[in-house]
């Protein structure tokens, strides 16, 4: 279990902050700046994490940053692998927009083994296709369910998301097969809420840990040896910016929002 939710600690911290500029000035505190990227509000549950080799690492020194590369590697593979163009001006989009479906699921079908570049890939290209063709603001409702359920796959809680799709699709699609979207989303739903209690108390325990660390290696920096200062105020400033920003009301705010679709399922079954 603690292995696992390394990883989903390790996966929120990545793609959900990054590191200011070099010519920022450090913070009063002489934490780095953090500014938020533009995947901020995912909530991954990412089932099989633990079993990848990187944990072994983590495992035996307890370095996250050789997951934070790890997971960066990982995503940089998933473009370079998928070649994947989008012209949303072009008069041609509709030949372009079949040809980025094809290799869609010619990519889940080739990959179908390597859950944790699928969980990256999903959510990448899932949403670039549902926004940048188009098919969001639709009626081409076969192709948003799938990929509303590609996001829903992924387990990487693009909630904000998978809500806009389970919004256009209630009452386009059949009945049970949306039933099964909500109920999935839900399910998501509950087991990231139990990941953000856990995130809390271990980022508190975290930053007391590397808070120990950066005492220590201050020492003996003054007293003429050598450390990895920089490093270490860069995981210091991540875990406090990930402490400060209480994701917790976003969650129930989306709680909200699918328990209203399971009340109206509810209610068309009367």
């Amino acid at each position: 279990m603690k292995n696992a939710f390394l990883a989903v600690l390790s996966a929120l911290l990545c793609i959900a902050c990054n590191p200011g500029s070099d010519d920022q000035p450090e913070r009063k505190d002489g934490l780095i700046p953090i500014t938020k990227a533009s995947e901020t509000n995912l909530f991954p549950t990412l089932p099989g994490y633990e079993s990848r080799k990187e944990m072994e690492a983590i495992r035996k020194n307890g370095d996250l940053t050789l997951l934070f590369r790890s997971e960066n590697e990982l995503y940089q593979k998933v473009q370079e692998i998928f070649d994947f163009t989008i012209h949303p001006k072009n008069e041609g989009i509709e030949i372009e927009r079949k040809k980025a479906q094809a290799g869609y699921r010619k990519f889940i079908e080739t990959y179908k083994d390597e859950r944790i570049m699928l969980s990256q890939f999903r959510n990448q290209y899932a949403k670039r296709l549902l926004l940048d063709y188009k098919i969001m603001n639709s009626d081409r409702y076969q192709d948003l369910q799938f990929y509303t359920n590609e996001l829903i796959e992924s387990h990487l809680g693009n909630y904000d998301l998978i809500l806009k799709c389970l919004s256009k699709l209630e009452g386009n699609i059949d009945k049970e097969q949306f039933a099964k979207l909500v109920q999935d989303t839900h399910l998501q739903m509950n087991e990231s809420v139990e990941n953000e209690k856990l995130l809390k108390v271990a980022i508190a325990d975290m930053i007391r840990q590397k808070e120990a660390e950066a005492r220590e290696e201050q020492k003996l920096i003054e007293n003429g040896g050598t450390g990895n200062k920089p490093r270490k105020k860069l995981m210091l400033s991540l875990l406090k910016h990930n402490q400060q920003n209480d994701r917790s009301k976003l969650l129930e705010g989306y709680l909200t929002v699918i328990k209203k679709f399971e009340d109206s399922l509810s209610v068309s079954k009367v």
